[in-house]
């Protein structure tokens, strides 16, 4: 019998590194290191190309086949399409579309096909393929501190294998959140794994110089630390760390009263109070989209009239106005709404350390995301393993109406299909 019950966790494990590979195979074509744009011979780039496309033609048939539908997954669906629908009306370029939207999609629909019955294999699977990313990245910075390719005739600096150093977050980020899950959901604190993935993601930051990725990784160390104590995780939880996200993007980028963090940003460290110019590019967004774009955007391609002091910019800088300058107030309103459902769930569990981790992980998001436009398939991936983490617990708001029923922690209501 102990032979058989061996053999039969042999079978498990086997089957469960066999999806694991699937899911890292499906997933690598969503996060393409900038370099191969650089370096890259053309075969290559369609190649990569098209391998996106695959793979998200894939992850739409697994959830067609396999997910059952919720509110969460059409929002999803809802945001490229508004995004496609503002591209096309200005004429841009439907291969951004591609490159940009297509993976957000699909990322959402490969966690709701998966994310009930086998989580843990698509932490790993994420895992595996951000991590080999933030090592390859790191491995750059080392071997070519000057940077490895220019870009639009500036120079290399900065630039390394992933692509700019305030990127190298795209796939940090992912990588020390899926690890700390997973240390979460074994009932780890942190594991060796976690210290590697938090040296390399340190080192990475350190080598670049990337002021605001570096302020919110210590911010993300800080809650993980933090969510040691379940006390705590009552308080730093999903629906207080979005409150605060929203909060941030209000006090900063329109009410501009950065003045009353100038001991951080100035003392601490030694910007200046426009964040290196990138007031005058959120002006110039505000400028732009005026009435006849307050609604639906620009497109992927608005970015071609972003131009500050004879310089173009190739998105806004902050996390909500390039949402808003590629969607317009439509996608605002969606992708607010899908951050509402995830905060939500993750209050509802907030007692349990692995949505504290959740909590920690898109809290470093909003805080990059003042500066930088964080909504990418880096950000949508953590924020669909949040609300699919716990759909085995019920909590998914279906299509066809809501159940309420008590959920856990102070008799808070939880959502129920």
């Amino acid at each position: 019998m102990k032979m058989l019950e061996h053999m039969r966790e042999k079978v498990a494990l086997l089957n469960s590194r066999w999806f694991i590979g699937i899911f890292a195979i499906l997933i690598v074509p969503f996060f393409p290191p900038e370099i191969i744009n650089h370096v890259g011979t053309s075969l290559f780039i369609d190649a990569y190309a098209w391998g996106g496309v695959i793979s998200a033609v894939a992850c739409a048939l697994l959830y067609v086949l396999l997910a059952r539908k919720d509110v969460f997954s059409l929002l999803s669906v809802i945001l490229p399409a508004i995004v496609l629908l503002s591209t096309l009306s200005y004429g841009g370029a439907i291969n951004l579309w591609f490159s940009k939207w297509l993976p957000c999609f699909a990322i959402v629909m490969l966690v709701a096909a998966f994310g009930r019955s086998m989580k843990r294999e698509l932490l790993w699977g994420l895992f595996v393929v951000t991590f080999t990313l933030s090592v390859l990245n790191l491995a750059s910075a080392l071997l070519f501190p000057e940077g490895v390719y220019a870009t639009n005739g500036t120079a290399q600096s900065g630039n390394f294998f992933y692509g700019n150093k305030d990127s190298a977050y795209r796939i940090l980020f992912p990588a020390l959140c899926s690890s700390f899950v997973l240390d979460a959901c074994c009932g780890r604190w942190l594991s060796v794994r976690s210290l590697f993935v938090l040296a390399v993601s340190i080192l990475t930051v350190y080598l670049a110089t990337s002021s605001a990725t570096l302020l919110a990784l210590t911010f993300l160390v800080v809650l993980v630390l933090c969510a040691r104590w379940e006390a705590l995780r009552r308080y730093l939880n999903g629906l207080t760390v979005t409150i605060m996200g929203v909060a941030g993007f209000l006090a900063i980028v329109v009410f501009r009263l950065q003045h009353l963090f100038d001991f951080i940003i100035v003392d601490a460290l030694g910007k200046s109070l426009t964040f290196t110019g990138r007031t005058f590019i959120w002006d110039k967004v505000f400028e732009l989209q005026g009435i006849r774009c307050f609604f639906i955007g620009r497109g992927v391609s608005g970015y071609r009239e972003l131009w500050v002091n004879d310089r173009q910019y190739y998105h806004a800088h902050d996390g909500f106005l390039d949402i808003w300058l590629n969607s317009g107030m439509l996608g605002v309103l969606v992708l607010c709404t899908m951050l509402g459902l995830v905060a939500f769930v993750l209050y509802r569990f907030r007692t349990r350390q692995e949505a504290a981790v959740y909590a920690a992980v898109l809290g470093a998001y909003y805080l990059n995301g003042i500066t930088e436009p964080v909504f990418s398939v880096s950000f949508i991936a953590v924020l669909a393993l949040a609300y699919y983490s716990f759909a085995g617990d019920g909590h998914c708001v279906p299509f066809d109406g809501i159940k309420i029923e008590k959920g856990e922690g102070n008799g808070w209501p939880g959502l129920r299909s």
